[in-house]
């Protein structure tokens, strides 16, 4: 009965191995040059995965690290992923990028997690840099309604 019992864990170990092993040879490898064709091929889930994969790499530069960061955001945005691109466009600023448009996207996607005050903060920081833009001032009347509305269902 214990040589039954070992051999059929022996087996189910055996199979487990193959299938982890086969599914690790088919997951695509990361590089700069595949992430750019899969994110062109509207391949968003497969392009954030490869982009945040190399932005947690030691092998390349802090500026590297922005530009993966922040198209790694774009994927997640364009996959409908708010959580996962606020992550990653808060990643790029950290790594130092400047572009106001990243700023602006953290923005949208606090805004779309009903994070209002925040998203207001980055909102008014773009139009500084960027006063004739029309569309953030929809977006910043859009937190100031958003708040609004909080504040009356908080009442009631």
């Amino acid at each position: 009965m214990t040589s039954k019992i070992l051999s059929i864990s022996l087996v189910a170990f055996a199979s487990f191995v193959l299938a982890t092993s086969i599914s690790a040879a088919n997951k695509p490898k990361a590089s700069v040059d595949k992430a750019d064709k899969h994110l062109s091929l509207h391949h968003y889930a497969i392009a954030a995965d490869m982009y945040e994969t190399l932005c947690k790499r030691k092998d390349f530069s802090k500026l590297e690290k922005q530009s993966f960061a922040f198209s790694a955001g774009e994927a997640y945005r364009l996959n409908h992923d708010t959580k996962n691109a606020l992550n990653m466009y808060s990643y790029a600023i950290k790594y130092g990028m400047k572009d106001s448009i990243a700023q602006y996207r953290k923005g949208e996607m606090l805004m779309s997690q009903a994070l209002y005050s925040e998203a207001l903060v980055l909102f008014k920081g773009y139009k500084l840099a960027y006063p004739t833009d029309p569309d953030v001032e929809r977006k910043i009347v859009g937190c100031l309604l958003g708040l609004a509305c909080n504040s009356d269902n908080q009442v009631r």
